[in-house]
């Protein structure tokens, strides 16, 4: 009943009554919001692509965040280093989102380069999925 009051008054359904017209179309709109957010703060994280960090990517509404090797992966989740991306990461997506989208948190993945070449043959499509 709401939605036929809201069709009705909105004009978006003149024949309100005759819900056979009617489509529904459900999406995600939050994983497209993630998407472009992270698009907009793509060159500002690139910019923390320094030292041991090989590579900065975006993909899939979250931040991954390649090491040259394993051995530099767990030093850093050790020293503080992971962490501290994290938070910088973090307040560089939250500059970008208005809509509060990543409000809870910003979704990140660590992982290496020396990863991805020996358990993925390179390729970072495999990788991601």
């Amino acid at each position: 009943e709401r939605f036929i009051a809201i069709a009705k008054e909105e004009g978006v359904l003149p024949d309100y009554r005759n819900l056979d017209k009617l489509f529904v179309c459900f999406t995600n709109v939050d994983s497209d919001l993630k998407d472009r957010i992270l698009v907009e703060a793509r060159a500002e994280l690139k910019q923390l692509k320094q030292g041991d960090i090989q590579d900065i990517l975006m993909c899939l509404g979250y931040i991954t965040i390649l090491y040259e090797t394993d051995e530099q992966l767990l030093r850093h989740e050790t020293d503080g280093k992971t962490e501290k991306l994290k938070r910088i990461c973090t307040e560089i997506v939250r500059k970008h989102d208005e809509f509060g989208v990543f409000k809870d948190s910003v979704p990140f993945r660590f992982s290496s380069r020396q990863t991805v070449d020996e358990q993925y043959e390179g390729n970072l499509y495999y990788f991601f999925n």
